[in-house]
């Protein structure tokens, strides 16, 4: 009776409270995933209110509440892999909202018209900081495909000439000495 109409008010307030609560998600991270849909965006934490992207989703994948619920009001660089929306889609997203982007870095396939002041980088490109650093390397049959490597560690996607992501950079993660 009266214990069930309580119950399931509720249950009625309480789920639908604790679906749309995001909690803000600073402190201590190195890497973070935000959750995109179909696609990719991930943040290398680069100091106080500072990362580097790569990658930025689809158009309504919300990498942008991703960034702010991580405490970054600075993108120092930003990494797209490849020219696709599921990977370039959150740009205009991320654009508009405030946050500071820093260096916009694409691979060397990367249309040059899509995005102002996008900077082509290829195998043998480095840069980056104390904290992180990103060396570009390719394999000599597939010039157009790159990986990055963090502080050490190197991961490569092989790739053959032809496929549909043959131009895409291939991010490594690895912190400390």
């Amino acid at each position: 009776g009266g214990l069930t109409v309580a119950l399931v008010a509720m249950s009625a307030i309480v789920v639908p409270a604790t679906l749309f609560y995001r909690p803000d998600l600073g402190g201590e991270w190195n890497v973070a995933m935000c959750d995109v849909g179909q696609g990719d965006a991930f943040m290398i934490h680069t100091g106080p209110g500072e990362a580097w992207l790569l990658d930025s989703g689809p158009p309504d994948g919300h990498v942008e509440s991703c960034v702010k619920r991580l405490g970054i009001t600075k993108l120092s660089k930003v990494f797209i892999t490849h020219e696709h929306a599921d990977h370039f889609g959150g740009i205009p997203e991320i654009e508009a909202s405030g946050i500071e982007i820093g260096e916009r870095l694409v691979s060397s396939g990367f249309g040059p018209d899509l995005w102002q002041g996008a900077q082509a980088i290829a195998p043998g490109d480095s840069g980056g900081s104390d904290v992180v650093r990103y060396r570009v390397i390719g394999p000599d049959e597939v010039p157009l495909n790159a990986c990055l490597q963090f502080k050490g560690r190197i991961a490569q996607t092989p790739i053959k000439a032809g496929k549909t992501n043959t131009v895409q950079l291939t991010p490594s993660n690895a912190f400390g000495e």
